[in-house]
């Protein structure tokens, strides 16, 4: 069967970040087993997007195959008196379009029916991309919707064109009250231009000639590599920063990358300061020397070369000296006030409606971290170190450094406890404590920090299990499964042998009059998910589900002891 080409662009408004490869993930699974669901052998498709549009070109067989399909009729009784048709009978062949050459009699769990054999024709490719397109676009799920008209077409953001060829002719598609053209639309000096694409070969050329990259792979790979040639002409190399790379390249469809500066009295403030200032105010790259310490250049990424790089090149310079301006301003008038000084303040900052505040949470962190000392037998100063950390690691949120950049929050307060004369165990478990962030995030680096991470998390975990606020299906709006299995991480990697229930009775003794649920109900609900947890990360190292859950069943208390048990029988089989 004849294959065709195939192309759809959908024009919108700026899309915003992370939400394109949303779109493309979803479209690249359900157009393709849609069409497939109207009988076409041949369909392979591609997506690219960018801000401004998101693009399928794939392969289509010409037309779907044709089908024999059997339409059930009356029963046997009804279409036939006395062995002769009835009118009941006729009228079922009349409705059908057939004859009585089509007639087949079957017998079925209700008896003996009538049935026709009916052909199912081949349809066009054309007619069953105009049906099944709509239909995913307005399948698609996203986290946030708009409604720009009258016609209930949603979107993340207006849809503002439709261009569709099939075999280099117009596809007539319909979206919302959009109708496809045979036009494209670019912008130029901040207005779009409308472009004519007569052939699938020219969309290509009219993209390729203006400098839009649709892949967001090889748009990526095309920042990356701008970026590390103009930071070498500055002799220095860029800050690697993946997720500003990410949103960046998400939020640019032609990227040109300029040098900018900063004023060099800056370069005093925390590294930290510096890139959290670059990345949230301007989405800018930061660069260092070979020493890796940072240069007061910068590097932006532009949609597409302006036509006064100077002027732009100005304005982010005037921008990002401002804001370190006020970074300086929230440094110094932070250092009027010490970490300890800040604690009791914590008594005016509400932590969680019936978990009390942040001092609640603190004063229980101190209690936990003395007797979780003890329970792993760590030595005085490290028992005083964990508790000194537990207490003074909330006190950076009421910084005027931390309002201004949440990302900073305990990485502040490691550096204002060492301002402050701090122990460095200290000041790192502090830095610390918030790690790991993500599944994906690197653990603490330190076994004092780690202990204050898990601390942290089991206080959380616990309270919030504790009020029936349990993650259900995908619904998890506490992390609580996060932080299970950060604590999971963090036991196994610190080989902690500490039992499950007595982590689980360090925090439940300094909650318990503020829960609602039993603790037994609660312990089960902990156990469970320490459980769960443990077996998510022995599958994602390969580890075998029939292994997991063997070892699982036999006296799982103690995870780090569990995970070595689960290696150890693994040594032994590979030495078979």
């Amino acid at each position: 069967m004849a294959i065709k080409k195939f192309l759809i662009e959908i024009g919108v408004e700026e899309i915003p970040a992370g939400v394109g490869e949303l779109i493309s993930s979803q479209l690249k699974e359900k157009f393709p087993e849609l069409i497939r669901e109207r009988r076409i052998s041949e369909i392979e498709i591609d997506l690219g997007y960018t801000p401004s549009r998101i693009v399928i070109v794939g392969k289509i067989s010409a037309k779907s195959g044709s089908e024999k399909k059997l339409i059930a009729g009356p029963s046997y009784d009804v279409a036939f008196k006395n062995n002769k048709p009835t009118p009941a009978y006729f009228g079922f062949l009349r409705s059908q379009k057939a004859s009585e050459k089509d007639v087949v009699i079957q017998e079925t769990k209700k008896g003996k029916y009538v049935f026709v054999n009916k052909i199912q024709p081949a349809v066009p490719a054309q007619k069953i991309l105009c049906e099944v397109f709509p239909f995913v676009f307005e399948k698609i799920s996203l986290p946030k919707y708009m409604v720009w008209d009258d016609s209930g077409l949603r979107f993340i953001r207006p849809v503002r064109w439709l261009l569709a060829l099939f075999d280099d002719n117009l596809l007539n598609l319909k979206l919302g009250k959009l109708h496809s053209q045979t036009y494209t639309f670019i912008r130029e000096n901040g207005e779009f231009k409308r472009y004519k694409v007569k052939t699938i070969k020219d969309y290509f050329k009219i993209i390729k000639t203006h400098g839009i990259v649709l892949s967001p792979e090889d748009r990526r790979k095309k920042i990356q590599k701008l970026l590390e040639k103009k930071a070498k002409s500055l002799g220095a190399c860029v800050y690697p920063n993946f997720e500003l790379l990410s949103e960046v390249n998400d939020l640019v469809e032609k990227p040109f990358v300029i040098s900018c500066d900063f004023k060099s009295q800056y370069l005093k403030l925390p590294e930290v300061v510096l890139l959290a200032s670059m990345a949230k105010y301007q989405r800018v790259f930061a660069v260092v020397d070979k020493s890796g310490k940072i240069k007061n250049n910068f590097l932006a990424v532009l949609e597409g070369k302006p036509k006064a790089v100077k002027n732009v090149k100005m304005h982010y310079e005037f921008v990002l000296n401002s804001r370190l301006w006020d970074a300086d301003y929230f440094l110094t008038q932070d250092r009027k006030e010490s970490l300890e000084s800040r604690v009791p303040k914590l008594s005016t900052v509400l932590h969680h409606q019936k978990l009390g505040t942040l001092w609640d949470k603190v004063d229980a962190m101190v209690k936990m971290a003395q007797k979780l000392g003890e329970i792993l037998k760590i030595n005085a100063q490290e028992i005083q170190d964990l508790t000194r950390a537990a207490y003074l690691c909330k006190a950076d949120l009421l910084t005027k450094m931390v309002y201004e950049f949440p990302s900073l929050e305990g990485i502040m307060g490691g550096i204002y406890a060492q301002l402050d004369g701090e122990r460095n165990e200290v000041a790192d478990a502090i830095s610390q404590h918030y790690k790991p962030r993500t599944n994906e995030d690197g653990l603490p680096s330190t076994k004092l920090s780690a202990l204050l991470s898990v601390i942290d998390k089991l206080y959380n975990v616990i309270g919030f299990l504790g009020l029936g606020l349990m993650p259900s299906g995908s619904e998890d709006p506490f992390t609580i499964r996060r932080q299970v299995q950060a604590i999971v991480r963090i036991l196994i990697h610190y080989q902690l042998e500490i039992d499950i229930e007595n982590l689980f009775d360090v925090a439940y003794f300094h909650l318990k009059d503020k829960l609602e649920i039993e603790k037994e109900k609660v312990y089960g609900i902990f156990q469970n998910l320490i459980i769960e947890r443990f077996e998510v990360l022995m599958r994602e190292e390969d580890i075998s589900r029939d292994l997991i859950a063997a070892v699982v069943k036999v006296n799982f208390t103690k995870p780090a002891e569990v995970y070595f048990r689960i290696r150890k029988l693994l040594r032994i089989y590979d030495n078979k």
